[in-house]
C-alpha cells in the first residue's frame, strides 16, 4: 500500500521533501485501508491529519495546498495532467485526494482481478 501511494505522488510530481506529502500520504493510506468512499472523509481531513501529526488543521490546509501548487507549477507533466486533466487553476486538496484514492483504489482491483483470472485459467 505505501509503495502504491508513494509512487502515484512521486508519479504527479509531489516530492517527499514537501511538508504536505507525509499528510497526502497518510490520508491516502486512511481512505485505501478502510475501503471506504473517500468523501466521508474530506469533511475531516484536515481535523483527522492534524490530531495524528499533532499539529492545527490550519497548517495541514496550507502545507497540502502549498504541495500541490509547488509540484504542479514545477512538474506539471503527462501524468498528472492525464490525471487532473488541463486545469486552468490548481486542483483543490479535496480533487486531489479523491482523484488519487481512485486511482490506487483501480489499480488495487485490477492486480485482484488479474489474479483471479491466472488463477482460475490456471486449474
Amino acid at each position: 500500500l505505501e509503495e502504491e501511494v508513494n509512487n502515484l505522488l512521486r508519479k504527479i510530481g509531489i516530492l517527499k521533501s514537501y511538508l504536505g506529502y507525509k499528510y497526502f500520504e497518510y490520508v491516502l493510506k486512511i481512505i485505501l485501508s478502510n475501503n471506504e468512499s473517500s468523501f466521508k472523509y474530506m469533511k475531516n481531513i484536515y481535523q483527522i491529519t492534524a490530531n495524528y501529526y499533532n499539529v492545527s488543521p490550519l497548517s495541514v490546509e496550507k502545507a497540502m495546498r502549498t504541495c500541490i501548487k509547488s509540484s504542479f507549477s514545477n512538474n506539471y507533466g503527462y501524468y498528472a495532467s492525464l490525471l487532473f486533466g488541463k486545469y486552468t487553476t490548481f486542483p483543490t486538496t479535496s480533487t486531489f485526494v479523491q482523484i488519487c484514492a481512485k486511482i490506487l483504489k483501480e489499480q488495487r482491483n485490477y492486480v485482484i482481478n488479474n489474479q483471479i483470472r491466472e488463477a482460475m485459467s490456471s486449474n
